[in-house]
């Protein structure tokens, strides 16, 4: 079975890096690294604020993973766009595809992941 999620547990990017190149039409956005449906769901939401930009459809094959189809109407440096997004990590061409890799980090949180427990002083 291919592992269609490899690029960033490896550590190697496989394509090029998108810079500020300007991309037009129809685009397939190739999801990476997705941790579960709600980190694609909040990344959906910063993506719907790139002017002239609109999601077509979503897709999914185990042979390249989740698949968003965008179409921009006009002119769009697309990976400047992404990489400021808060989730994406990195952005490249993955043959015809963009490959978008979210950051899979633990978010900080104020409540600590290990406590003190009754009777025993922390070091």
């Amino acid at each position: 079975m291919k592992n269609w999620n490899s690029s960033k547990k490896d550590g190697k990017i496989k394509g090029k890096l998108v810079g500020s190149e300007i991309f037009t039409g129809k685009i397939n956005l190739r999801i990476e690294s997705a941790e579960d449906y709600t980190q694609v769901d909040r990344f959906c939401v910063h993506l719907k604020t790139i002017d002239k930009l609109k999601i077509s459809s979503f897709s999914w094959s185990e042979s390249k993973g989740l698949i968003i189809v965008i179409s921009l109407k006009d002119a769009v440096p697309l990976g400047e766009k992404l990489r400021q997004m808060p989730l994406v990590e990195q952005v490249y061409k993955r043959k015809k595809d963009i490959a978008v890799v979210l950051d899979t980090a633990f978010p900080a949180t104020e409540t600590p992941v290990v406590s003190e427990y009754e009777g025993v002083a922390a070091a």
